[in-house]
């Protein structure tokens, strides 16, 4: 089984990246793992080479089919009906993911018992 969430903060530490969501994983068959991934990034940051990163990080643990989708303040602020600005959408996103992650750790306590 990938422990996908342990190498998941190394998107973080990717220059221009702000958070990410919607990550979902998935066997494709018994030695073939699917992934996808919504990630925040700054406005003047290439999708190109943040796809290309964040691919790598896991192509290293075994996910062999992934697709990114890079997501900018124009987009949020599509998203969000302009009734919420980028900063609230992105602290959304952040107590979204922390909350996430906590589940995900509850989980692997409860497991490790």
């Amino acid at each position: 089984m990938l422990r996908l969430h342990t190498f998941s903060f190394q998107i973080l530490t990717l220059e221009g990246v702000l958070s990410y969501r919607n990550q979902h994983f998935w066997e494709h068959s018994a030695d073939k793992h699917t992934g996808t991934l919504h990630v925040q990034v700054m406005p003047e940051v290439s999708e190109q080479k943040i796809i290309a990163q964040i691919t790598a990080i896991f192509k290293e643990i075994g996910v062999s089919n992934f697709t990114v989708q890079v997501e900018k303040e124009a987009y949020f602020q599509h998203m969000s009906g302009l009734s919420s600005n980028f900063d609230e959408v992105l602290d959304m996103t952040r107590k979204m993911q922390a909350l996430h992650r906590h589940t995900h750790n509850a989980a692997d306590n409860i497991k490790a018992i």
